[in-house]
């Protein structure tokens, strides 16, 4: 996805982990799930529901193109530059702004390799170029029979936040995983 968006836990460890003061580089809480995660649950249990495979169980792991946290989509990216100017300027691993794993083809692939499915999905103002770059990966053999996406009218892989109020972006979610489930066997 394109950048951690709306969560926000009201709790000290929260604002140490979210400022990235020493010792905090794990939070852990148990929360509600913004709309970006209801819908990418919504679309896991449907598909498995289509696919007579129980309910789901196990681990989702989200991978951003940007580390920014930032609610407002369209600003993430000018914030993403500023922060990624300071950690040049103090010769800082630039991994802690952009997980290594989304930019880099072996670790992408090995990923997907320990993954059931992979659903990938951007916003459409933030980090094109980084979004085109990425879209390039998905095109390998070892992503693509594991790839979920909803394509809009453009042809974009559409962010899961959107599938809620383009219902044709969610139904298209969870054809193309149930699609994948059910080449898992």
């Amino acid at each position: 996805m394109s950048n951690p968006g709306s969560f926000k836990a009201r709790s000290t460890e929260w604002l140490d982990f979210s400022n990235g003061k020493p010792g905090s580089d794990t939070f852990i809480i148990e929360d509600y799930p913004d709309p970006t995660m209801q819908n990418v649950i919504e679309v896991i249990r449907a598909a498995y529901t289509r696919n007579r495979l129980g309910s789901p169980d196990g681990v989702v792991s989200i991978y951003n193109l940007s580390n920014i946290v930032e609610s407002k989509g369209e600003k993430a990216e000018e914030r993403h530059e500023n922060a990624m100017k300071i950690i040049r300027e103090k010769n800082l691993q630039i991994s802690i702004l952009e997980d290594p794993t989304v930019f880099n083809i072996e670790k992408l692939i090995h990923c997907c390799d320990q993954a059931n499915f992979m659903i990938v999905g951007f916003l459409k103002y933030a980090f094109l170029d980084k979004v085109a770059h990425v879209q390039q990966y998905m095109e390998n053999p070892s992503i693509s029979n594991k790839l979920v996406v909803a394509v809009d009218k453009d042809n974009f892989y559409a962010h899961p936040v959107r599938w809620r109020r383009e219902k044709h972006l969610m139904d298209a979610a969870i054809s193309e995983l149930s699609e994948v489930l059910s080449k898992r066997g």
